[in-house]
């Protein structure tokens, strides 16, 4: 079995326009021209609906809610406990990964332990 290699290319739709225009126009009709169309049909952006834009950032917004809370309580957690809080320690009993409290917890950690 041959191995396929996977290409990729980034155009911009201007870029992508303009050889569809060329292959619908200027390519002599037949089987070569099908085929050519057929592969360019499927390269189209997505377009996504409304509902679909609102309930991915209203999925956002529960997930940042979510993981906010987790921090807060874990800092609280290591407050009763007189750990020190950093980073890595909340990361750990939030359950959260360390980028995310990084995300969400910058300067306000120099506060917190004062």
């Amino acid at each position: 079995m041959e191995k396929q290699e996977n290409w990729q290319i980034q155009v911009s739709l201007k870029e992508l326009n303009q050889i569809n225009d060329i292959i619908r126009n200027k390519i002599e009709p037949g089987e070569d021209q099908k085929i050519l169309i057929k592969f360019f049909d499927k390269l189209r952006p997505r377009q996504h609906s409304e509902k679909i834009i609102k309930a991915t950032q209203k999925a956002t917004e529960a997930r940042t809610k979510r993981a906010k809370k987790k921090i807060d309580n874990a800092i609280n957690i290591l407050r009763l406990e007189n750990k020190p809080i950093t980073h890595y320690s909340i990361s750990k009993v939030a359950g959260v990964s360390y980028n995310t409290v990084k995300k969400y917890i910058t300067l306000e950690l120099e506060k917190i332990n004062t």
